[in-house]
């Protein structure tokens, strides 16, 4: 996800739904609570790589909880970026699409897409694959994309289904038909 540059694909709550007009807000509540989790876990990461750091060992050795510290630390920026971070996509007729995304600590990022130059929107499916001591577990997630005539695709949110990305897709189909 790459908030810095160019609009999130998060999971977003439907606000508004209405042939004229589809607005979406985000990240869902699950998702900042995720995010909070996350930052909590960093936070004890990090004090117990602090807590090491007093121990009398020789310089080298101190490396180690240094690092503990400093892993904990990014791990706290980013589950409080995702706890904190906001972000809109709506969807209106005669106008087009009007992204919003704010990070904590950054300016409101805005990006605009008219009517005009929307040529389609698509559902794509991503695999993810992980594996831990159980094997390996491949998880599918579903983003709907609205592609430009100028063939550049931007992602506009994440589902866990084909059929919520599909919905959603015949959602934003509807205001520009």
């Amino acid at each position: 996800m790459n908030w810095i540059d160019s609009p999130p694909c998060a999971r977003m709550d439907m606000t508004t739904s209405s042939p004229e007009l589809v607005k979406l807000v985000g990240p869902t509540k699950g998702s900042k609570v995720m995010g909070g989790a996350t930052a909590a876990f960093g936070g004890l990461f990090a004090t117990i790589g602090a807590g090491f750091l007093r121990a009398p060992v020789p310089l080298p050795f101190k490396l180690i909880p240094l690092a503990f510290t400093a892993i904990g630390a990014g791990v706290v920026a980013v589950g409080t970026s995702a706890a904190l971070a906001e972000c809109s996509v709506e969807a209106k007729r005669g106008r087009g699409l009007t992204f919003r995304w704010k990070l904590p600590l950054r300016d409101e990022r805005t990006l605009e897409i008219s009517e005009r130059e929307i040529e389609a929107f698509e559902v794509t499916d991503h695999a993810h694959t992980h594996d831990d001591d159980f094997g390996r577990t491949t998880t599918m997630e579903y983003r709907v994309v609205v592609v430009t005539k100028a063939g550049k695709a931007i992602e506009l949110e994440s589902h866990g289904t084909r059929t919520q990305a599909r919905l959603r897709q015949e959602a934003f189909q509807r205001v520009f038909a």
